[in-house]
């Protein structure tokens, strides 16, 4: 495929020279064409392939000097047709569109690292039933529960564990959450030294299966 030729704007005198960061945005607008799909097809100007962006990138990096901003537009639009108005406003960070995550959520956890190592048992009780309360409330929010607790703790030599459990049951409740962290803490004896980091999470998550009970 040949570049095409070299495009000027509009009446020539007095014509706005295109500047680099107006032909930076507008190759990188032609880049995010890359992210259009006709019948799953990456599609340029009615053919696949790249040939197309490489000609408008060539022919933009080229002639500089004989681009004015209407003719960038021009040249944008002669490459990929009506696309060119909705790519120009998705370079300017311009995009109405939802924003739907595209990973589902396999775990949420907490940790705090303490300016001094900690060592009394009540106090590490505290942070765990606090850490938790906090990933308990998580799982109501969005009404899942959890098969998995973990306990990560790091010493002052930056030595770092993690340990976890795994239950038939799913949890939810944070009673449930930290009678599995101290567990895990007591099992593995994660505390015979003093901690500047104590962490719990939990994974495995899955929403509830609800039974209808029986009508008498």
């Amino acid at each position: 495929m040949k570049p095409p030729p070299p495009v000027r704007g509009r009446g020539t005198a007095g014509a706005r020279q295109a500047s680099p960061a107006v032909l930076a945005a507008a190759a990188g607008v032609v880049a995010l064409i890359l992210a259009a799909q006709v019948d799953g097809a990456l599609v340029l100007n009615g053919r696949a392939g790249a040939d197309g962006l490489k000609a408008f990138l060539t022919t933009a990096g080229t002639h500089t000097r004989s681009l004015s901003p209407g003719a960038i537009g021009d040249l944008l639009r002669d490459t990929v047709g009506s696309l060119a108005g909705w790519l120009r406003q998705l370079a300017d960070g311009i995009d109405d569109r939802p924003v739907t995550p595209n990973r589902e959520t396999k775990s949420s956890g907490s940790e705090n690292t303490y300016a001094q190592d900690i060592v009394d048992l009540a106090t590490i009780r505290d942070a765990v039933a606090r850490m938790a309360a906090d990933a308990a409330r998580w799982l109501a929010r969005r009404e899942l529960l959890a098969r998995t607790v973990t306990i990560k703790v790091r010493y002052s030599d930056f030595t770092t564990l993690t340990r976890q459990i795994s239950t038939e049951e799913p949890l939810v409740e944070s009673a449930d959450l930290y009678r599995m962290g101290c567990f895990l803490l007591g099992r593995e004896k994660l505390v015979w030294r003093p901690l500047r980091l104590l962490g719990l999470g939990v994974s495995g998550l899955r929403e509830p299966t609800w039974r209808q009970l029986p009508l008498l």
